[in-house]
């Protein structure tokens, strides 16, 4: 089954329950401690995104530093058995230290 149908079957709420997981997993490893997640869908494209909502705090990584880590380019998490797998499809800078990735 392909990533969209996946998506599909599993509400937003799950959605981020199950990417949460997986990056509460990570993000430490990493000094991130200050984070949310928005689930936006685009119907137009039929494309889902997850926005990671950083806060920098002391410690956490620039936008710059966020860039090199790659273990976070990409992030795998298991939906109906499957893997799936959500890669960063742009960082958009909300201030001088706050950040959202956004992974499609």
């Amino acid at each position: 089954m392909d990533k969209r149908d996946l998506i599909k079957r599993v509400s937003d709420n799950e959605l981020e329950d199950i990417f949460a997981e997986t990056y509460d997993e990570l993000a430490p490893y990493h000094d991130i401690d200050s984070y949310d997640f928005d689930i936006e869908t685009d119907f137009s494209s039929d494309e889902t995104t997850i926005v990671v909502h950083i806060t920098s705090m002391a410690g956490n990584p620039t936008v710059e530093d966020f860039a090199e880590i790659a273990e976070l380019q990409s992030v795998t998490v298991e939906i109906l058995g499957e893997d799936v797998e959500f890669r960063v499809k742009e960082v958009v800078v909300v201030s001088n230290i706050d950040y959202d990735v956004v992974y499609a």
